[in-house]
């Protein structure tokens, strides 16, 4: 049985749930029973302190809830920070509900640019194609996608796709993330 938590985690409220969020990931399991006075309140460990793992915490602290991360590495040590950060929607399935993810993703991100402190920043991104190529799966959940026009191609180009979308400075956002995690009463073991 699942609870939805927050407004992007999903917890399981058996024993122990395991989350893998891609390359590196992060792994979350239930410490204890929780409150008994209030079982909607738990415990929780993360596993892993790069992107995925801060984040799964951060979700899981603005929920209310109890959070630890234990990470061999912290940032900026984690394989995370040598990541290149240009934000697309993932490719998984149903693609309508990663369309949706991706837009409130995409939302969260624009959020933060306000945050100079956050390295996040958006910008106009050209994806060239050698040939003519159709709309991408992904095009719902961009800003101002098009197709490039032809005087924007370099020689040897012919189509390619222009959007604004988050560019992510690693160093400056994990860093952000981390200190977000702490402030917000989350704990760290290394």
């Amino acid at each position: 049985m699942s609870k939805r938590v927050g407004n992007n985690c999903e917890i399981c409220l058996s024993r122990i749930r395991r989350t893998n969020h891609g390359m590196g990931g992060a792994n979350a399991a239930l410490l204890g029973e929780g409150n008994e006075k209030d079982k909607d309140i738990m415990d929780i460990l993360v596993i892993g302190c790069g992107v995925s793992g801060l984040t799964t915490g951060l979700c899981l602290l603005e929920a209310g809830h109890t959070v630890h991360i234990w990470a061999k590495d912290l940032p900026p040590y984690t394989t995370s920070n040598a990541a290149a950060a240009v934000w697309l929607p993932f490719k998984a399935y149903p693609v309508e509900r990663v369309t949706a993810w991706g837009k409130e993703t995409l939302r969260r991100f624009k959020t933060l640019q306000t945050e100079q402190e956050s390295g996040v920043f958006m910008a106009t991104i050209f994806d060239l194609k050698s040939v003519h190529a159709p709309d991408p799966w992904w095009a719902p959940a961009v800003e101002d996608f098009r197709h490039a026009r032809p005087e924007e191609l370099p020689l040897n180009y012919a189509d390619g796709y222009t959007f604004e979308t988050p560019v992510i400075d690693t160093l400056v956002y994990l860093d952000y993330l981390l200190h977000a995690f702490q402030a917000r009463g989350g704990q760290i073991h290394q």
